[in-house]
């Protein structure tokens, strides 16, 4: 007896032309493991069955798809149509690619940079004007797919739309299936060095955590976007920021500022990511060092360096000066999540510009100058997780874009869109907080550490505690006064029970009393800082007051 099991998948199919190869890809909707592809060719008629198991064609099938571009010919002079069916347990339902004519060829292979100049809606006519711009084009014309020449004024709205984006001007027109755009004279890369005022933004550092030697990633160790399969030559920054994005392999042209940054920004990665890390816990960390790193400028200069990597990174002929503008800032966290294979986006909104990331499948907001408060009376800024992963709303709404995969970040803990070190609402008593501030406090101790800067390692003195606290929204004005009371006197409970757990001299009292007047709270919107000095005891009671002195000094 012969039993034959016949399942009910039946995908159903399309036809993609991948602008980055140049194939031609038949690709069905589940993504599972199809038994076969049939086509009846465009000129005969006649069908041809691939079979998945044929030795012939076996190499031919992926994941979800068939590679079809020695089987399909995207364009002919007599444009006509394939049929083709996609069989898995059964047949599914037959679907067609209507094949282009000759005059759309060359913009199908026809190299930008990444891709070609071939367009199928305004999202890659975008795409197009930003790899135009990258190359410094001065005018190019490109080929409307069907559905993109249905959509003409969507298109040339689009085009200018991102030149606007760049700083540029355009001018674009269609006819029929082409498309012509011509730009004024711009510039792509730094021509104008930066001397507006500056803000510092290392007031505090309570955040700011490092890499295990366990857990450190070596040398020779490839990230994500140095495993990709294509690649393309940059000359400059600009060129580099498109191939990461588009998830290709950039082979930086030799002593280039696009080389140098590509080395740097690989070197900083592997200093402050960790091997087991989450993508998630990879893009809080870029935001962290980031915003360690680098000044804001204040006004900003039209082709200054601010606006490029070479203001983070620099261009390997000098110093960088790591002043950057929030333009400058999205493209670095930009470049350095792609470089990691995490998906990221550069947005523009009222001419601030931020960026979207995709983690786990939904999109975050991510601003790395949004959770900078300004210090008053001072250049100064203290650091903040304001702006990371704020929800973006897709899918769904706010309150559901998070899940409990983002529930954590570097051990940092998160609510209403907001990393930070704990959150108080109305229901958070005083010995909940007393707890998060000594969670917080007993991570950190009085130490030296290196950071890993892009003009070189850089070793600094930890003489802080410090916690971040998030006040939920819905808290009145009494609510948060009794949060901040419950903060500080959460961080002089632990500052005195430091001193006597760890110094029993005559002068105890007096050593408490001054750590606990060291403890400073700010309070910025939502979010609340507690500082303090961390405790330091050497015998001599001349040297303690030596050491007083300058840690005084150096507080204010």
């Amino acid at each position: 007896v012969v039993i034959t099991a016949i399942g009910d998948r039946a995908p159903n199919g399309s036809v993609r032309f991948d602008e980055s190869d140049g194939g031609i890809y038949i690709v069905w909707n589940d993504g599972g493991v199809a038994a076969s592809v049939s086509v009846a060719d465009a000129l005969g008629g006649q069908r041809r069955v691939y079979g998945s198991s044929d030795l012939r064609y076996s190499h031919l099938f992926g994941g979800g798809y068939f590679d079809a571009s020695d089987v399909i010919a995207p364009c002919s002079a007599a444009p006509r149509t394939y049929r083709i069916t996609v069989t898995a347990d059964a047949a599914g339902e037959e679907f067609s690619f209507e094949q282009y004519p000759y005059a759309a060829e060359k913009y199908m292979t026809e190299k930008v940079l990444c891709k070609n100049s071939f367009i199928t809606d305004a999202r890659r006519a975008e795409e197009w004007v930003r790899e135009l711009y990258s190359v410094g084009a001065c005018a190019a014309d490109g080929y409307l797919s069907r559905e993109a020449a249905e959509n003409k004024d969507g298109i040339l709205g689009a085009i200018s739309a991102a030149a606007k984006e760049l700083g540029i001007t355009a001018e674009a027109t269609a006819e029929g299936n082409i498309v012509s755009v011509g730009f004024e004279p711009y510039v792509n890369s730094p021509n104008v060095s930066q001397t507006s005022e500056l803000r510092q933004t290392r007031a505090a550092l309570p955040h700011f955590e490092f890499v295990g030697s366990e857990s450190v990633r070596g040398k020779d160790y490839k990230l994500e976007i140095e495993r990709a399969k294509t690649s393309v030559e940059v000359e400059n920054t600009e060129q580099l920021l498109i191939a990461v994005s588009y998830g290709v392999r950039p082979e930086p042209a030799e002593k280039t500022a696009a080389a140098h940054v590509f080395g740097t920004a690989r070197s900083a990665l592997l200093a402050i990511i960790g091997k087991d890390y989450s993508a998630a816990q990879k893009a809080h960390a870029v935001y962290d060092w980031l915003q360690f790193c680098t000044r804001r400028v204040e006004r900003r200069v039209e082709g200054g360096v601010s606006d490029f990597f070479e203001g983070v990174f620099g261009d390997g002929k000098s110093v960088p000066s790591l002043v950057v503008g929030d333009l400058g800032a999205a493209k670095a966290f930009a470049l350095l999540c792609g470089m990691e294979g995490i998906e990221c986006e550069t947005e523009c909104e009222n001419g601030n510009f931020y960026n979207r990331v995709r983690i786990d499948g939904l999109w975050y907001n991510v601003d790395v100058f949004d959770g900078e408060a300004h210090v008053q009376g001072s250049n100064a800024e203290r650091m903040s997780h304001a702006g990371l992963f704020s929800a973006d709303g897709v899918p769904g709404d706010g309150s559901s874009a998070y899940d409990k995969s983002l529930a954590y970040s570097l051990q940092k803990h998160t609510a209403d869109g907001v990393y930070f070190d704990f959150y108080i609402n109305g229901n958070d008593g005083v010995k909940t907080v007393g707890a998060a501030v000594s969670h917080a406090f007993s991570a950190q101790s009085r130490k030296s550490f290196e950071v890993h800067m892009p003009s070189g390692k850089v070793q600094y003195l930890n003489t802080d505690f410090g916690a971040e606290f998030t006040l939920s929204a819905g808290l009145n004005e009494n609510g948060r006064e009794r949060a901040l009371i419950a903060i500080e006197n959460a961080a002089a409970e632990y500052v005195a029970k430091y001193v006597a757990d760890n110094y029993d001299g005559d002068d105890a009292d007096e050593r408490t009393e001054y750590y606990i007047s060291t403890i400073r709270t700010v309070q910025s919107g939502d979010t609340v800082w507690v500082t303090a000095q961390i405790p330091y005891f050497p015998s001599d009671k001349l040297i303690f007051r030596i050491v007083r002195t300058t840690i005084y000094e150096r507080c204010a």
